[in-house]
C-alpha cells in the first residue's frame, strides 16, 4: 500500500488500493491512520497521499520496506509465543471441551 501511495502523482484512491492489494477496508483504514498519526500521510475522505516527510521516509526506509527477507506478516502469536508458518498448529487439548463432539451428535 505504501508503494501505491508513493507511485500516485497526487491523491491515491483508497478504494482502488483496497481492490488492487486485496486488503480489507479495516486494513486500509488502520494503515492510513497509523501513517497519518506520524505525519507521513494526509487523508481526504476516500483519498490519501504521502506528505513530503512521508516521501522522504519511504526513500530512506525503502530497503526495509520493500526488500526485507523477513515476512513478519506470515507469523502470528499463540499464547504469548510466535508461531512460524512452517510449524503445525497444535491446539491446547486441556482447553477443549471433551463433550463437544459427543454433544454435536445429539443435535
Amino acid at each position: 500500500m505504501i508503494g501505491a501511495l508513493y507511485d500516485a502523482s497526487d491523491w491515491a484512491d483508497l478504494f482502488e488500493v483496497h481492490q488492487a492489494y486485496v486488503l480489507s477496508p479495516a486494513q486500509v483504514q488502520e494503515s492510513i491512520e497509523r501513517l497519518a498519526k506520524v505525519g507521513y500521510v494526509e487523508r481526504d475522505g476516500l483519498h490519501a497521499r504521502l506528505t513530503g516527510e512521508g516521501r522522504a521516509w519511504v526513500i530512506s526506509s525503502r530497503r526495509s520496506l520493500f526488500m526485507s527477507p523477513l515476512k513478519d506478516w506470515r507469523q502470528f502469536e499463540v499464547e504469548d509465543r510466535i508461531v512460524s508458518e512452517n510449524e503445525p498448529y497444535l491446539p491446547n487439548l486441556q482447553k477443549l471441551d471433551k463433550d463437544f463432539f459427543v454433544n454435536r451428535g445429539k443435535i
